[in-house]
């Protein structure tokens, strides 16, 4: 005689259901399903672009010149030495593994790889602590929105140095955001010293690449929301971007005798006016310092507004081109728009609720983009636009403002699956074609 199980006797689903649920365990799974995603696109080969291995191999050394770094690599040199261009956070974050394997040994291709996963698991639980999406599907949609429907995508699976510096930009700046969102109130013991630690990791990202920088206003402007004028808040983001913001300066200073990062500059002449670029190296060590600042007065910076037409085209019309040959359709060196790769991003437009907030990520997002817009150069060599990368992460939190509230509907899901599908094609081509 069978009989009816009782609750005691019936299968406890409870813990299947709340482990299923728990937004670290979700975050985990999307950080696998990238990492996969990634390594099946990349090429699984030693990524020869490492200048950030250089540097850290230098200050492994005691030193912040790199001698010995190859031609092919991108470097200037100034007062009789020989500088990597690039600011230097992606050599700190380098130097651990450079330590164990050497140049040669480590391969920066798969560090890009790993913070590229570990950028999904940020983003899905900056999502979750702000409770933007309707549901759980959502907020995985919305996230591998940014990490999968992006260049990111395409930087993640490349994996050379002007991928690091991105990725690791990202990294950095997501988890700045996951310790800004995780302070609810005023009154959490620990706020401050989450906001210490959101400014930590953010003059991490700025020291990946400067421009990032320029997006302090949210950040700011966030804490202003929780702690109004309370000034001990603004200290805490202050301290904490100042330890390694502090570091950078004196990596300057120490090269070029300013805090200002003049590497993009000495680039400019190197790429653009190459004769004063020469002269400046055969004059005396004594004079290149005052050389060099009348040269920058003569031809200008890396930053001009006579470049911003070719940038607005680069980001917003440049487009692939095709052929009559497999695979048809071809993506050009000199990259293609966020209108063709990531059109979703366009609906940060969306943004209503929470006014405040919404103003301070558009401040963010245009500053951001403006050393793009101004830039000698749209980044070359590339899929998508990687420059664009630096406001991404704005633009993408502007279209889950507007778009978290409402149920997936048919045409969202058509425009994420295209900017998937658009970013696949250009991960794979540059593995199989360039």
């Amino acid at each position: 005689m069978t009989t009816t199980p009782t609750p005691k006797d019936a299968p406890d689903t409870t813990k299947k259901i709340s482990i299923l649920s728990d937004p670290r365990v979700i975050a985990f799974l999307l950080f696998l399903l990238s990492g996969v995603i990634y390594l099946l696109c990349s090429k699984r080969e030693f990524n020869w672009y490492n200048n950030y291995s250089y540097l850290a191999d230098a200050l492994l050394h005691g030193h912040i010149d790199v001698p010995n770094i190859p031609d092919y690599l991108e470097s200037v040199a100034f007062r009789g030495h020989t500088y990597m261009h690039f600011a230097p956070g992606g050599a700190w974050i380098s130097l651990p593994f450079v330590a164990l394997f050497g140049i040669e040994g480590f391969n920066c291709a798969y560090l890009t790889l790993f913070l590229g996963a570990v950028d999904s698991a940020l983003a899905y639980l900056a999502l979750e602590q702000l409770k933007l999406g309707k549901s759980i599907r959502s907020r995985i949609v919305l996230t591998l929105m940014l990490t999968i429907g992006t260049v990111h995508f395409y930087c993640s699976s490349l994996g050379g140095s002007w991928q690091l510096g991105h990725i690791s930009t990202m990294f950095f700046l997501l988890l700045s955001w996951n310790f800004l969102f995780s302070v609810k109130s005023a009154d959490t013991p620990k706020g401050y010293l989450r906001i210490f630690l959101c400014g930590l990791f953010f003059g991490l990202a700025v020291c990946c690449r400067l421009s990032a920088l320029l997006g302090a206003v949210f950040i700011l402007y966030y804490i202003y929301t929780i702690y109004r004028f309370d000034i001990k808040a603004y200290l805490s983001f202050c301290c904490g971007a100042a330890i390694f913001g502090s570091l950078y300066m004196l990596y300057n200073f120490v090269r070029f005798g300013t805090i200002m990062d003049e590497g993009y500059s000495l680039t400019y002449l190197k790429d653009y006016h190459r004769e004063v670029y020469n002269q400046l190296q055969n004059a005396p060590l004594s004079e290149q310092r005052r050389l060099f600042k009348a040269y920058k007065k003569e031809c200008g910076g890396p930053l001009q507004l006579k470049f911003v037409s070719y940038n607005l085209y680069s980001i917003l019309m440049m487009a692939p081109t095709f052929s009559h040959d497999f695979p048809y359709l071809i993506p050009e060196l000199t990259g293609v728009a966020i209108t063709f790769t990531s059109p979703m991003l366009y609906l940060a437009v969306t943004a209503r609720q929470k006014k405040g907030i919404v103003i301070a990520l558009w401040i963010s997002a245009i500053a951001t983009a403006i050393p793009f817009m101004m830039n000698y150069g749209n980044g070359m060599g590339q899929f998508g636009m990687r420059y664009s990368l630096d406001f991404t992460p704005y633009l993408w939190l502007l279209m889950c403002l507007g778009l978290g509230k409402t149920k997936l509907r048919w045409w969202m899901i058509a425009g994420f699956i295209f900017c998937f599908a658009s970013n696949l094609w250009g991960a794979l081509y540059w593995k199989f074609y360039y």
